[in-house]
Order: C-alpha cells, then sequence, then structure tokens
C-alpha cells in the first residue's frame, strides 16, 4: 500500500532547526534521513522505503490567484530558513520528492489517493488532509486514523463552517467547532451538508470561495462545485 508522504512538513522543520543550530549541509540532510527513518514505515506501515512517495508544493498556487475575501496565508511569515532550499534540493535528489505545479503538494497527494482509490496512507501532520477517505499517519502523536467517507465529507463541510486560520481562510462568524458540529449533527448527504451550511453563509459567493480553498483537489485542473 502506497505511503504519500507531506515532504513540505519535513523540510520546514529540518530546515528551521538547521537555521537554530547552525547545521552544516550534510548535518542537514542527516537531519532528514533521521526524520524520514523516524516514520518507521517497516513497523507503522508493514512496506519499506519504496512504499513511500513524497510530495513537495511548488512555486505557483491558483489558490493565491481566486482568493478575494481575504489573502490566502496572508498572515504568514515570507521569511524562510536559509536552508530549505538544500532541504527541498535533497528531498527531489535523493527521495524522487514530485514537486507540484500550479496547486499544493496536498493537491498531488489527494489526486493521488484518488488515483488508487484510497487505498493508502497519507503521512503527515495535517489535518486538512483528514477530508481524504484514508487511512491516515501522524509521526508527531504516533497515531494512525481511519477516515470513512462520510467522515472526510463532514469534516470538509466543517472547516466551511469554522474556517482554517492556518491558511487565512474565514468562515462563518461566530461558528466554532462545537455549534459547527451541533449544525451538521446526523447529517449524512453531501448534499444536506451543503445545504446546512449554505444557510449560514451571506453570499453564494463567498461560499464557493472557501470551498475551493479548502478542497483538495481529486484530479488535475479540478474547481470545486456544488453538489445538485
Amino acid at each position: 500500500m502506497p505511503v504519500l508522504v507531506d515532504a513540505d512538513i519535513i523540510c520546514y522543520r529540518t530546515s528551521f532547526k538547521a537555521q537554530s543550530d547552525d547545521f552544516s549541509l550534510e548535518e542537514l540532510h542527516e537531519e532528514i534521513d533521521d526524520m524520514i527513518d523516524n516514520i518507521n514505515v517497516s513497523n507503522a506501515f508493514g512496506g519499506d522505503l519504496s512504499e513511500l512517495r513524497f510530495f513537495l508544493t511548488g512555486k505557483k498556487n491558483f489558490r493565491y490567484d481566486i482568493a478575494t475575501i481575504a489573502p490566502y496565508k496572508g498572515h504568514r511569515s515570507k521569511d524562510k530558513p536559509p536552508m530549505l532550499p538544500d532541504a527541498r534540493e535533497y528531498l527531489v535528489s535523493e527521495y524522487d520528492a514530485k514537486v507540484s505545479d500550479g496547486q499544493e503538494a496536498d493537491d498531488d497527494i489527494a489526486i493521488a489517493a484518488a488515483a488508487c482509490e484510497y487505498k493508502c496512507t497519507v503521512a503527515s501532520i495535517d489535518k486538512d488532509f483528514l477530508q481524504l477517505p484514508c487511512r491516515h499517519y501522524n509521526w508527531n502523536k504516533d497515531s494512525h486514523t481511519n477516515v470513512t467517507p462520510d467522515e472526510g465529507m463532514k469534516f470538509f463541510y466543517t472547516q466551511l463552517l469554522t474556517g482554517d486560520t492556518a491558511d487565512n481562510i474565514k468562515g462563518v462568524k461566530g461558528i466554532g467547532p462545537k455549534k459547527a458540529d451541533k449544525i451538521l449533527d446526523r447529517l449524512v448527504s453531501e448534499v444536506d451538508l451543503y445545504k446546512a451550511v449554505e444557510e449560514h453563509y451571506e453570499t453564494l459567493d463567498e461560499l464557493i470561495e472557501n470551498a475551493r480553498l479548502l478542497w483538495l483537489r481529486r484530479f488535475e485542473g479540478q474547481m470545486w462545485e456544488p453538489p445538485e
């Protein structure tokens, strides 16, 4: 079973550490190798390194172009760790990491997951992947989660209500996780979930924009559309 690895996290974590501890290039590479070893494929997945596929985000991302309510990830610092390019280059050269084009690594991972009918594991510490109905591994917590299609869909519509502060996506004012759970409680079909969310948005355009920012693509060029 393929293991789809969020390599962006690996790059940022290791290059930030290299920045604080004044690592050499060799030490940075060792840190990356150690982090990948700590994912512990043989024990966690019953496979080996050949099962891992690594994904990195490229320079372009369609979300920056469609975000009008608030700048996408606009609150994040533009300062990057000096050795971040070195970490990315090492992931590409030594681990054959795929670099996305026009979208995020998250989208490439979701597309790969859909292509194998979600018979895979997504390895990341990013909660956004929980909209994908597959197995998930959080290496920070050393925890495994199996997400069903219904759970993945409800997670997405919950985010539409609450927003995502990490990416500067505004949800519905005054709605947090508990209130969102109450709104979506016992709803299963996507149409019902959508209608419940739509009632709390001021405009359809705002809802669609947020959905397109939050939705992880399942095929190339996909733009989220309301369910019929």
